[in-house]
């Protein structure tokens, strides 16, 4: 079974980061986690969200550099 397109943003691992970073905001409010928790939890999804972005950055960049090697070798025939 597969999502609509409309909802495809829930298989993403980035949304439910922002999620749990939400939660922990409002649980820490509540005062039913401390600061250190909030810390440990909001560090591990701002790492995951961090390391997604720094990735898919380095892919386009890759793709582009990719595409145009493959353009000048087509030049080059």
């Amino acid at each position: 079974m597969q999502l609509p397109e409309e909802l495809k943003f829930l298989s993403k691992g980035q949304f439910w980061s922002m999620v749990v970073t939400i939660v922990v905001i409002y649980l820490r409010q509540k005062g039913w986690i401390g600061q250190p928790e909030e810390i440990l939890i909001g560090g591990l999804a701002g790492g995951f969200w961090g390391t997604k972005t720094v990735n898919r950055f380095g892919e386009k960049v890759g793709q582009t550099e990719t595409g145009a090697i493959a353009q000048e070798e087509l030049d080059n025939k």
